[in-house]
């Protein structure tokens, strides 16, 4: 589901070719602390990354991985932590904007009942 990573960076590297699943798409949303926090930014067709490709992103940085339809793939995560993490509290900034479906989480999102319907259709 849709979260954040408790890293300074996170990176995620292909190790897999794209012709051997099908789904998986990586989408990202806004980040920890921003009022964008729930808001899409921007979907990769992981399919499409060829073997060696990565992607480095803010471990605050909201994303999901989507349901892989058929077959298999194969990435490696990475995540680095910071010698000197600063710590962001929760507060009414998550929830201010509503959220779009793509970054809306059940298990985090504590209005999450007054949006689902946004995951319907």
């Amino acid at each position: 589901g849709v979260h954040h990573d408790e890293s300074a960076v996170t990176l995620n590297i292909a190790l897999s070719s794209g012709q051997g699943f099908l789904g998986g798409s990586l989408t990202f949303c806004g980040v920890f602390g921003e009022d964008d926090y729930r808001r899409h930014v921007l979907t990769l067709d992981w399919s499409r990354m060829p073997p060696g490709y990565a992607v480095l992103h803010s471990g605050l940085r909201r994303h999901a991985a989507a349901r892989l339809w058929a077959g298999r793939r194969t990435n490696l995560v990475v995540w680095a932590i910071s010698s000197d993490p600063r710590g962001i509290a929760s507060g009414a900034w998550e929830t201010r904007l509503t959220p779009d479906a793509e970054c809306l989480s059940e298990l985090y999102d504590s209005d999450f009942a007054r949006y689902k319907h946004l995951l319907a259709g």
